[in-house]
Formats: structure tokens, C-alpha cells, sequence
């Protein structure tokens, strides 16, 4: 991955936080850690996770404008955090820091308080430390736009590494890759994002340039195969390519830990668009059920650590479909609900039984809201 935000630090304003120990090192691929999903928490309202490489325990929980974080640290004779941007930074006191950040035509502020004096501060630029400097403005470990950044403005997707090249990109993490297909997704579904801010600001010329790009995850649908397909930077299809084991460890070649036949299903924005690359409802349906009944039938549940109430009743090992559900004692009809619900909280009645209930949730009008509409 280009820029994996957990390897480096999380993401916030400014760039990004990083908390290390021993020497105070700068550069990315000194200061990155690994991590372990199993010992990985991530729900709507909070995250955690253990930096393997420096023993640090990272939770972070946000509110509408303010992002709190908390580090648990061993003992160590050096303890760090970095704040990583391309914004100008000053040392209020040993408690806090404040700074801006200009993105395009608009600029950024933040304000960091410490719940502990630091000892000591400083910034640097590049490879270069400047300690004790109260004010300095640099890029940090932020980098500008790689070429495989200006490809996909320019194309509308992240070019795979062609089959039997080394890798030249010097921004490309050896051991992530380059998940160009997985990242050509994520960048779709962002850009849809933004151009929903953009059109809520009144922001015109930018939501037409933003929906133009939530629609670039079509550039890596083989409709030949009628999967999520990496492609090189001449347009052409990565072959052979196997939908399940292509992309090597982790499927990173190509992807973000897993492989096509669950990230062909990663375009929550426009789930319509994506019925429509596979030549209809039916088409969809069906490839639906080959994924769910084949060797991934436990990832349809993932998500139900994330709701704060879930009870799923009748079930056994046979019993593991819906046959209907209520949220909050009412009827819900439809595999799906809204943020602004979720946010809420309450309670997630499944009840389930052996065999599909093909009316539950199967009607068009039960489909999630789409970009798309039906060809």
C-alpha cells in the first residue's frame, strides 16, 4: 500500500500521529510498526490496537471536532510522538502545540494538548532533525504526489506492478505492495464522499470533479471474468490471474490483505453501478451466493461486532440465514440501515433458520441507495 495509515501512525489533522520508543528516528520505513489484527479493535466510536515493534498500546476515540488519543507506553528510556505534516508548527508551552496546515485554497488549524509536559521538542524536514525548535514549517514524512499518484488522476486507477519487474517506486512499501486495485477502490468510494460534501457546500465545479473519480472503480471490473482485476499501466489485464489466490502474501500485489472475490464487492456507493457490470440483478444474485456458500461464508458477519446490540436468534450451525430482523423492536425489511442509526444504538434483532427466506430483503426497493440506475 502507499501510505498505510496504522503502519505509519493514524490519520488526523495534522497528517497523521506516530508514537515510538528508543532513538528518534524520522523516515518512514524507520519509524513504521507492525501490528496484529487479532489483538485489533475498530468500532464506529473506538479503536485500539498494539504496535508490535514498540510495545505501545494506541486508543483514539473522536467527537465532532476533536479527535483524543491515548497512548500507553512500556518503559522506555526514550518515549515519542510525532505529528506528521506539511503544516507550520509552533510549541505553544511543554503542554501543547498548534499549527496550520493550507490544502489547495483553504487552511487547516489544529491544537494539540498533551495530558503530560513533554521534556523536550523539536521538527525536522526530510531526513533532517532540528531539536529544541519551537516554530518551523516542513514536509515532515509527508511526501508530494507519487507517480503512481499523477497515473491514477490522469487514468482513473492505480497501475499493478507488471509481472516479473521490480518495484520502482521508491514510496512503495516493500512488504504492503502496491494493492493497486484495492486503492483504485478506496479512492472511488472517497472521491464519493467528498463530492457529497462538495455538493452540500454548494461546491459545483468540485462535485462534478470528485463524481467523476467515484466512478473509476468500472476501470478495474473485468467483465470478462466479472472481477476486480489489476491492470498495468498500458490498460492491459494482469494474466494469469486467479480470483482467489493471485496478488501473493496477503493478495498485496493486488489488494489489502484478502483478494477478488471479496474486494469485487467494494463499491458500497454505487451497489446498483456494480449490478450493472455484472449484466444485472440475477447475474449479481447469484455471484452473491457462489461467495457466500465457497470458502469466505463467515465474512457476511463480520460487521456484527460493530453494532453496541445484537441478538440472532435459532442459531446453529444450519441455522444461518435471515429470515427476518427488527431494529429497535420494529420491522426492518431491508439488509441495510443508515449511519445516522447506527450512531443511535439499540438493538439488532436476527432471526435465523435453515434455508434463505429469498423475500426478505431481496426486493429492489430494499437495495441501498446507488449513483447508478438499473440498465
Amino acid at each position: 500500500m502507499l501510505r498505510d495509515v496504522i503502519r505509519y501512525g493514524t490519520t488526523t489533522i495534522p497528517s497523521w500521529i506516530m508514537a515510538t520508543t528508543g532513538n528518534i528516528e524520522v523516515t518512514p520505513a524507520k519509524i513504521a510498526s507492525h501490528y496484529d489484527h487479532d489483538f485489533e479493535k475498530v468500532t464506529p466510536y473506538y479503536s485500539s490496537l498494539l504496535m508490535e515493534d514498540y510495545d505501545i498500546h494506541v486508543e483514539y476515540i473522536t467527537s465532532d471536532q476533536v479527535a483524543y488519543y491515548k497512548f500507553t507506553f512500556p518503559k522506555s528510556s526514550g518515549s515519542h510522538i510525532f505529528l506528521g505534516s506539511n503544516a507550520k508548527f509552533s510549541a505553544v508551552n511543554e503542554n501543547t502545540v498548534q499549527g496550520e496546515e493550507a490544502a489547495e485554497s483553504r487552511t487547516f488549524y489544529f491544537y494539540a494538548k498533551f495530558s503530560k509536559p513533554f521534556k523536550s521538542f523539536g521538527s525536522w524536514k526530510g531526513s533532517d532533525v532540528f531539536p529544541q525548535l519551537k516554530m518551523k514549517s516542513g514536509d515532515n514524512v509527508k511526501g508530494p504526489a507519487t507517480e503512481l499518484d499523477k497515473f491514477y488522476i490522469q487514468n482513473g486507477f492505480f497501475p499493478a506492478l507488471p509481472a516479473g519487474k521490480q518495484e520502482w517506486v521508491p514510496e512503495v512499501l516493500p512488504f504492503e505492495k502496491r494493492q493497486s486495485v484495492t486503492v483504485t477502490l478506496q479512492a472511488a468510494y472517497e472521491s464519493w464522499c467528498i463530492a457529497q460534501i462538495a455538493k452540500a457546500l454548494g461546491k459545483t465545479d468540485d462535485y462534478n470533479y470528485f463524481i467523476k473519480h467515484a466512478h473509476d472503480y468500472q476501470n478495474v471490473f473485468n467483465t470478462q471474468t466479472g472481477f476486480m482485476s489489476p491492470k498495468t499501466a498500458d490498460g492491459h489485464w494482469v494474466v494469469p490471474f486467479n480470483p482467489i489466490l493471485s496478488g501473493g502474501q496477503g493478495g498485496r500485489d493486488y489488494f489489502a490483505e484478502m483478494n477478488s472475490w471479496i474486494y469485487t464487492w467494494y463499491v458500497s456507493h454505487d451497489i446498483q453501478g456494480l449490478m450493472n457490470l455484472m449484466g444485472g440483478r440475477n447475474n449479481f444474485t447469484n455471484k452473491l451466493d457462489a461467495l457466500f456458500t465457497g470458502q469466505y461464508q463467515t465474512s457476511k458477519y463480520q460487521f456484527l461486532d460493530q453494532f453496541p446490540d445484537i441478538e440472532a436468534r435459532n442459531v446453529s450451525a444450519q441455522n444461518k440465514y435471515i429470515q427476518s430482523a427488527t431494529l429497535n423492536g420494529e420491522p426492518l425489511n431491508k439488509p441495510w440501515f443508515e449511519h445516522s442509526t447506527l450512531l443511535k444504538g439499540g438493538t439488532l434483532v436476527l432471526n435465523r433458520g435453515p434455508r434463505p427466506d429469498k423475500q426478505w430483503g431481496t426486493s429492489p426497493q430494499a437495495a441501498p441507495p446507488s449513483m447508478s440506475r438499473a440498465d
